[in-house]
């Protein structure tokens, strides 16, 4: 399936107030807003360290079918701000080979 520009927008709606500091039970609530809305997320296996963190993407679904252009981008990094981590997390417009 491919995503068209009207869903990845909404599902980055929905994933917007849960970036930037962080806990971990804030990133939860983001996963079940997607999920309530029919995306489910694939497991992250390609993690690379990046100074101060660590980032990875994976496929991503909606009702259950692969979005096929169309990465879900997940970046931690190690914040000091009061035991939160600093998060990134978006669907791309592309799905680009790295």
């Amino acid at each position: 399936m491919h995503a068209n520009m009207l869903l990845k927008s909404q599902v980055n709606a929905i994933i917007a107030p849960y970036t930037g500091y962080q806990s971990p039970q804030n990133i939860r609530r983001m996963y079940d807003a997607l999920n309530a809305m029919g995306v489910t997320v694939g497991l992250m296996t390609d993690r690379k360290d990046v100074p101060g963190g660590w980032e990875s993407k994976t496929t991503w679904y909606f009702d259950g079918e692969e979005i096929e252009n169309s990465w879900f981008i997940y970046k931690v990094y190690e914040g000091n701000h009061y035991g939160k981590k600093d998060y990134v997390i978006y669907v791309s417009w592309l799905k680009l080979k790295r």
